[in-house]
This record gives C-alpha cells, sequence and structure tokens, in this order.
C-alpha cells in the first residue's frame, strides 16, 4: 500500500475531500518521521512500539569491522493490533487451540475447557491427519476412536 492507496483509504473511511485526506496523511507522516528522529521510539496505545535503531557492526572479509550508517525502523505490535494479527495468521492451526486446551485444564477453567473442546473438534472438521498428528503428542482431548470413520 503506497500513500496514495493510504490517502484514498482514510478519505473514504472519514468522508473528507481527497486533497484534505492527503494533506492529514502528510502531516501524520511528517510528525511521526520528526518524532521517531528526535526520541527514536513511539509508542501508539492499542497499535504498537516503532523504534528506530543501527544496527550491529559489520564484518568485512578483509577482517576489517565497519560501523553501521544506516538506521533500521522495527515495528513491534500490542494490544488489539496484536490480538487481531494473531487470530488471523494462527486460526488455521489446530494445535494452539489444542495446547489452550492443555493450558486451562492445568488451570482448573471448566468452562474455558468445554469451549475450547468444542472450538478443536470444529476446527479439526475433516482434517485426520491433523488429529493423528496432536493425538502422537498427547495434544488431543478425545481418542482417535471417536473420531467419524469415512468407510462406508
Amino acid at each position: 500500500m503506497n500513500n496514495k492507496d493510504l490517502a484514498n483509504e482514510i478519505a473514504r473511511a472519514s468522508k473528507l475531500p481527497i486533497d484534505e485526506a492527503r494533506k492529514l496523511l502528510f502531516v501524520i507522516l511528517d510528525e511521526t518521521l520528526k518524532s521517531i528522529r528526535k526520541n527514536k521510539t513511539i509508542s501508539t496505545t492499542n497499535f504498537g512500539h516503532f523504534s528506530l535503531f543501527k544496527q550491529k557492526r559489520v564484518h568485512l572479509p578483509s577482517g576489517e569491522f565497519k560501523a553501521p550508517t544506516k538506521y533500521k525502523c522495527r515495528f513491534i505490535p500490542h494490544g488489539d493490533l496484536k490480538r487481531l494479527l494473531r487470530n488471523k495468521y494462527w486460526r488455521g492451526y489446530c494445535w494452539t487451540l489444542a495446547k489452550k486446551y492443555i493450558r486451562l485444564k492445568k488451570e482448573g477453567d471448566k468452562k474455558g475447557v468445554i469451549k475450547t473442546k468444542k472450538q478443536l473438534r470444529k476446527a479439526l472438521g475433516d482434517n485426520r491427519r491433523m488429529a493423528e498428528w496432536l493425538d502422537g503428542r498427547g495434544w488431543l482431548p478425545w481418542s482417535l476412536d471417536e473420531w467419524p470413520s469415512d468407510a462406508v
């Protein structure tokens, strides 16, 4: 996504004219850039943490060490954005639900255990291979004998 696309999204979401949305985006990016150059970090509530840093020194093949000249920017999501990204990325992995089931069982959260078991059964669906993989590690909350067979 480039600045033009972002300005169009801002204009569409806030119902502003495109020129004003571009100016707003420019001001936001300019102030962010000034702040990150001055403080080397920016923290935004429920969004994330930007930090500016220099990488380690570079080791050349001749045996010399050279100090890095460029800065790199790192972004670490926090709060709501972190939850959103984690849920979107890990949604397809049943093993996260299986690990959650085990953790809740150790904590003694009976309602959470029942809910997670239902979610795991729904997430597995017809994926017998994943169920066997979980069972091999002892993470499947039920035995594979209870698995519906496809034999007619």
